[in-house]
């Protein structure tokens, strides 16, 4: 398969006679009508994220964090974290061009505008290769209903951001498949260093994805080549959760992503291409130039190599000691079916030219978008309502790039599944170790081929091209409702239940509402710090109220989930600590009574932090289900 000329995509328009005028006019208006949608969509459900606080707040945790950095600077010596310096870096840079400051509200509007963002390109995506409005729209819905929910839950967290280069990768290699011209290549190889600089494994996983495209089926490299490369990403995700195969549902999610891979390769064999082995050497060499940028800033802040390898390489391969969450795996067993019998005939009439389906030629495109529709719907309403079957579209997206060969489509579509579908597959394994908001962002890729098989399906099959265009749109606007809602989903809701909440009002939480209750509690928590300490540290974890107090944070080493703090750095903490209270200085420790167990029964239970922080006895106050206590026995006056 080598795209010509002949071949201008899945769009009947797209070789239209027309002056430069209508030409830029028709692009203008698709493009104008996807940003609209996108901006919508972020107004209709605004209060999604700003009508919550999590409970476990990893968002006061990345608020405190940045604004470490922003202050001292040092990345990973003043800070500590998983995460890589692009992130760091690109959203340091945009509170200092706007000269605002990490707080509740500035954090979620920047989560927002990337969540807007992404859907944006999601659904340019969809236009680029279709040039269907209609399609791109229902793929930003789409999209947005999968990212909201995780943007709202963790607002700030670089899930977000990876999201958003995800979409922009998305976008870089269908336009490749479209037109290829190396600026495409380039575009995509620095998402990817951009990705490995924020969350080294979710990079990983893009390089493998893009590795297996440009190899496997590609007569430009050797059998052998090919062979390797396709063991390999078979191969990943057992290797990944090797520590943790134990478990029955670390072996299913290992099965179910090695298994869609392993039937992805059927219709990539048969359906041969000839992509340059150049392609790889551009996205290597554009990766390479954003991951050293990434670092500019850190290393001119007084961040050592040494820690920039602890930070980005060393503390990511142990977060799947520190914390896994085990999610119930849900297996489909209808789609698993339907998936090898579409694979096997591609696989059996190989050398035979295409399976022939019975009746008419459009049910063939007819059958590719069934299949689209069928397993998008098993990822977004399945993975996002219910939180049990984010896996349910394993391995059925396979179905794609076999019935898009059964189907004859053009080359470059052909190519696009091509380059898109292992991609999706792979970023599923972001939810491992911790299956939680990860599915989500691992989740949301799937949404684009599974849109595109749904376009590629409409403009062939005659019932939809004979139909009136009001029509048309009144179908795509009804299955949109019927995915959100389905989702659990509705910016009437949304709104209505923002406006019975109480505003929290504390210090950076604007426009933040909340259940009476808990703003109380908040407010007075807040009061009670502000009065009675100069400085505190919290076990658990909640660092927001570093935010909502304005108190600055006697560490950097904040991040206290079970397991994540080394000996070494327990030890350094304690030491800060001391410092402070040397220093004359109302050191407080605020403690979160319900998982104040947890917290204890990890390694800082018996450790050097648990140790210290038992010292801190007499309590000086109470509110609701958190403690407020200083140095020093149960009814002390010292």
């Amino acid at each position: 398969m080598v795209p010509d000329e002949r071949d201008k995509g899945a769009g009947p328009d797209e070789g239209d006679e027309a002056s430069p005028a209508v030409r830029r006019s028709a692009v203008a208006t698709p493009k104008a009508t996807i940003a609209a949608v996108g901006f919508l969509l972020g107004i209709g459900f605004f209060p999604f994220m700003y009508s919550k606080v999590a409970p476990y707040d990893d968002e006061g945790y990345f608020l405190a964090i940045l604004r470490q950095f922003l202050q001292h600077g040092s990345l990973y010596v003043n800070t500590k974290s998983s995460y890589g310096p692009f992130y760091f870096s690109l959203v340091g840079a945009i509170y200092r061009l706007t000269g605002q400051s990490p707080t509740p509200f500035t954090g979620r509007l920047i989560v927002l505008l990337l969540t807007v963002l992404s859907v944006v390109m999601f659904g340019a995506t969809v236009w680029r290769v279709t040039k269907s409005v209609a399609f791109a729209v229902l793929c930003e819905v789409v999209t947005f209903g999968v990212l909201i929910i995780v943007a709202a839950r963790e607002p700030l967290h670089p899930g977000s951001l990876v999201a958003f280069l995800l979409s922009l990768l998305v976008f870089a290699l269908a336009s490749y498949a479209m037109d290829q011209r190396n600026v495409f290549l380039y575009v995509a190889g620095g998402v990817v260093g951009a990705l490995l600089m924020t969350k080294i494994n979710v990079g990983l996983f893009a390089v493998a994805a893009i590795v297996i495209a440009f190899v496997v089926g590609n007569d430009q490299y050797g059998k052998r080549l090919r062979v390797t490369v396709a063991t390999g990403g078979v191969l990943l995700p057992f290797v990944l959760m090797s520590q943790k195969l134990w478990q029955a549902p670390r072996a299913e999610f290992a099965l179910l992503v090695g298994l869609g891979l392993l039937l992805t390769y059927v219709p990539m064999q048969v359906d041969v291409v000839s992509l340059p082995r150049r392609a790889l050497l551009v996205m290597a060499e554009s990766a390479v130039v954003v991951m050293v940028v990434s670092f500019l800033w850190p290393l001119a802040d007084g961040t050592g190599p040494t820690a920039i390898v602890t930070g980005v390489l060393i503390r990511p391969l142990r977060q799947a000691g520190i914390r896994a969450t085990i999610t119930p795996i849900s297996f489909d067993w209808a789609a698993f079916l339907i998936t090898i019998g579409v694979v096997g005939a591609v696989l059996l009439r190989r050398d035979r030219g295409r399976p022939k389906l019975p009746g008419p030629s459009w049910i063939a495109p007819a059958a590719l978008g069934a299949a689209g529709l069928y397993v998008v719907g098993l990822g977004t309403l399945s993975g996002t309502r219910l939180q049990l079957g984010f896996l349910a579209w394993l391995p059925g997206i396979a179905m794609l790039p076999a019935l898009a060969w059964i189907a004859a489509a053009p080359p470059r579509f052909r190519l696009v599944l091509r380059l898109l579908v292992p991609l999706s597959i792979l970023q599923i394994l972001h939810a491992y170790p911790v299956a939680g908001s990860q599915r989500g962002w691992g989740m949301v890729a799937m949404c684009v081929p599974c849109v595109l098989a749904l376009s590629f399906a409409a403009k062939r099959v005659p019932l939809w091209v004979q139909a009136r265009r009001a029509v048309r749109g009144g179908v795509v606007g009804g299955l949109c409702l019927v995915l959100l809602i389905g989702a659990g989903l509705s910016p009437l809701t949304a709104w209505h239940n923002y406006t019975q909440l109480t505003p929290l009002d504390v210090r950076g939480a604007r426009l933040v509402r909340l259940p009476a209750p808990e703003v109380k509690t908040l407010r007075t928590l807040t009061a009670l710090v502000k009065r009675r300490c100069d400085t505190f540290y919290s076990a658990p974890g909640f660092d927001s109220l570093y935010i909502y107090t304005g108190l600055p944070a006697p560490t950097g080493l904040l991040s206290n989930w079970p397991g994540a703090l080394t000996t070494d750095e327990q030890r350094q903490l304690v030491k800060q600590l001391a410092r402070a209270q040397a220093s004359g200085e109302r050191v407080c420790i605020v403690r979160d009574l319900t998982r104040a167990k947890l917290w204890l029964s990890s390694s800082y239970g018996t450790g050097p932090l648990g140790q210290a922080l038992s010292r801190y006895k007499r309590r000086i106050g109470q509110v609701a289900l958190y403690s407020v206590s200083v140095l020093g026995t149960p009814g002390s006056t010292g």
